[in-house]
């Protein structure tokens, strides 16, 4: 399966060598980080000069670190070396200068406010022994150069990366922030040689790279973790794929192959078959824990409530899956640490004989009321307990957690009262149900409905338990 990806003898282009120092530190990350933090690293390529200076060329952010990335390389490497002149203008090509590094730095800081961040200088030219003095093993600016405390010549060097730099406020924070590393001559080589997915995760690299081939402009090093995506198709408008990628959030690329495929459009297109569908779900998941150790999921779809609460509820959070959600233009993450209270909320009893709960969510402005009354009145269910919640405005990011929460705790303390079946009746954002279905655990059996637009009226779809 790796004949596409045949590692040559170093002589690459700067592009190649830079892709492939991506592709590198993908791996790398791979093998020290877990997969399952909610703070998962990403990567991307040409993130513009004008915002990041020279350090444009790679960003990686992981353990709450940006890296800027300047990648430099050169073909013929025979006795090149970075010297002192390449930072001091001395060498009129440089274009590592001090001062062009320092306009870096302040337009970084400009671009991420107070986050830590830090700023990698990534040959393969090795660092000349005029610098030795200054530039410790790790390719860090010794702190004794970072300090001052130096003897003559090397303080004199220093004077004058300060005056190159226009004397700055700060500038031992700037020297501290900047390194040099020599890491690969191979970076292709080095990363077949360290892949922890051998053949299958280096194929998907190259199919990646290889498109980038064709279309420079494309982002290829990205992501949550490498992860699994349930991908909508655009012509058809209920389907979920799955894709296996790493891509930037913005845009979202269409999907071309796809490593799992879950297509639901023929179960929808009538009367949608909603115990077959969970079938289907069910099985995807054993698919993935079958043939993969990923357990962090993506999911941007455009499909019924029903099978996001579905979705929800097989990858629960109890089943060790994370999931995030594409909603409109945000990242929807979750998190059981937030619990501040956003939804209005009423708890009523109304029949002390019965141990139905019902439950109304309600996002928006839409009347609820009227169509759950007509439809208990007509399917006869004698409602024990009904529990409101409602918000009029558009959800963020930063409240779903705290929603969540706030509706899966009450339900789960209303249930503590006795009670036999939960009937949801809503009208939410899909990633709203997702969540929801991912916290239901250890409750009673839940109904949940779907709301129908022509006869403005709700029909049962399926109960999770």
């Amino acid at each position: 399966m790796l004949d596409k990806l045949k590692p040559r003898s170093g002589r690459y282009t700067g592009d190649e060598y830079q892709r492939w120092m991506g592709v590198r530190l993908i791996c790398e990350w791979f093998l020290e980080t877990s997969i399952h933090k909610n703070d998962p690293p990403w990567l991307e390529e040409e993130i513009g000069i004008n915002e990041y200076g020279i350090f444009d060329d790679i960003l990686m952010y992981k353990n709450s670190i940006y890296y800027f990335y300047q990648i430099k390389h050169t073909i013929s490497i025979i006795g090149d070396t970075i010297k002192l002149g390449h930072l001091t203008k001395e060498n009129k090509t440089s274009k590592i200068s001090i001062d062009k590094i320092f306009e870096s730095y302040c337009k970084i800081k400009t671009q991420i406010n107070s986050n830590q961040f830090e700023m990698i200088v990534c040959s393969n030219k090795s660092v000349d022994s005029s610098l030795e003095s200054i530039i410790g093993k790790d390719g860090k600016f010794k702190e004794n150069f970072i300090n001052g405390n130096l003897k003559e010549s090397n303080l004199n060097i220093r004077n004058k990366f300060f005056e190159l730099c226009g004397r700055p406020d700060g500038f031992n924070n700037f020297l501290n922030k900047i390194s040099f590393i020599r890491p690969y001559l191979n970076p292709e080589l080095e990363s077949k040689r360290i892949s922890p997915l051998s053949d299958n995760f280096l194929n998907l690299i190259y199919n990646l790279v290889d498109r980038t081939t064709k279309n420079p402009n494309f982002k290829i090093f990205f992501n949550t973790p490498i992860i699994q995506q349930i991908f909508m198709q655009e012509q058809k408008f209920e389907s979920l794929t799955l894709k296996t990628g790493i891509f930037s959030y913005h845009p979202i690329p269409k999907a071309e192959t796809f490593d799992y495929e879950l297509d639901l459009f023929t179960l929808i297109q009538n009367s949608p078959n909603w115990n077959i569908i969970r079938e289907n779900i069910d099985n995807l998941k054993e698919t993935i824990m079958n043939t993969s150790t990923i357990r962090s999921l993506m999911v941007i779809a455009k499909i019924h409530l029903t099978i996001g609460y579905m979705i929800g509820f097989v990858f629960r959070k109890t089943t060790g899956f994370y999931l995030s959600i594409k909603q409109l233009d945000d990242l929807w993450t979750y998190s059981n640490s937030e619990n501040k209270r956003y939804l209005k909320v009423k708890l009523k009893r109304i029949n002390k004989n019965s141990n139905i709960l019902v439950v109304l969510i309600n996002i928006g402005e839409n009347d609820l009321n009227t169509p759950v009354s007509n439809y208990l009145n007509e399917n006869k269910i004698n409602s024990g307990y009904t529990l409101s919640f409602s918000y009029k405005k558009l959800i963020k990011n930063n409240e779903i957690s705290s929603m969540i929460n706030q509706i899966t705790k009450k339900i789960k303390s209303v249930n503590k009262k006795g009670i036999e079946e939960i009937h949801i009746f809503n009208s939410i954002p899909l990633g709203m149900a997702i969540f929801l279905g991912y916290n239901f655990n250890v409750i009673s059996p839940v109904h949940i409905y779907e709301f129908d637009k022509k006869k403005h009226n709700y029909k049962k779809s399926i109960i999770l338990r």
